[in-house]
């Protein structure tokens, strides 16, 4: 009798504890299907490839589990449209906000104008108006050719000094590596007229070519502008002798 009763305590705490073990698991079970522990993050719908503008036709919404959710993860909409897929997401793939980024900020090269080139030229304080050219601002380039000969059929040319307004309103991208419109004037620095600096100009594939020469054959000035003067002024360039005919 004895035996049979410990056996049917044992029984009965063999089926409480079982019972105890699947109302756990029921219970966890529903816990982690709760509404309250998904998270709606959002995710790609498609390959996206690196460098592509990210739009709304290439994401979705889909809720995730808490704890399932990727660190970064988008979850407001804003935060990724319109900007640029620093890295190729795959389908499905939840989209992070370490792998977007405003690329204008990111990739110089989305800082420039559809059918624009951009060319460097290196000035110091004087060809570079005094340091105070900045990202956004709109010069003039001019170049100065100095005296040389030419001879054709036996004749020899003298073809004097030379200074040519060459191109106009041409917009400045960056100075050095700064490409930051708007941005403000660096420190004050310890004035040096051999310091150089390195303008970065916006121009067409034919303009880039003339800076080109510009800079192997002549000395390059930057003439600044008010970004509001819109007039284009046809010259004809100018010698010593322009100068004391005057």
């Amino acid at each position: 009798m004895k035996t049979d009763k410990r056996i049917m305590i044992l029984s009965v705490v063999v089926a409480f504890i079982t019972t105890f073990a699947i109302y756990r698991y029921m219970d966890n079970l529903i816990s982690a299907n709760d509404e309250a522990n998904f998270k709606e993050v959002w995710v790609a719908n498609q390959e996206i490839p690196m460098k592509t503008k990210i739009t709304g036709e290439m994401l979705e919404k889909k809720k995730v589990r808490a704890d399932l959710m990727a660190n970064g993860a988008v979850t407001n909409e804003n935060d990724v449209l319109g900007k640029y897929a620093l890295y190729s997401l795959v389908e499905g793939e939840q989209v992070v906000d370490s792998k977007v980024a405003d690329v204008e900020k990111t990739y110089f090269s989305f800082n420039i104008p559809k059918n624009q080139r951009a060319i460097t030229v290196e000035v110091d304080q004087v060809s570079g108006v005094a340091d105070l050219i900045r990202p956004g601002d709109y010069v003039d380039v001019l170049v100065l050719f100095e005296e040389y000969e030419t001879t054709a059929g036996g004749f020899k040319s003298v073809h004097p000094d030379t200074s040519k307004d060459m191109l106009q309103k041409v917009l400045v991208l960056s100075v050095d590596k700064n490409f930051e419109f708007g941005s403000e004037a660096p420190a004050a620095e310890v004035e040096d007229s051999e310091r150089k600096r390195r303008i970065t100009l916006s121009v067409n594939a034919w303009d880039a070519e003339k800076v080109v020469i510009a800079q192997e054959e002549g000395k390059v000035h930057l003439a600044l502008r008010n970004p509001e003067d819109n007039d284009i002024q046809e010259t004809n360039g100018a010698v010593k002798q322009d100068i004391v005919n005057r």
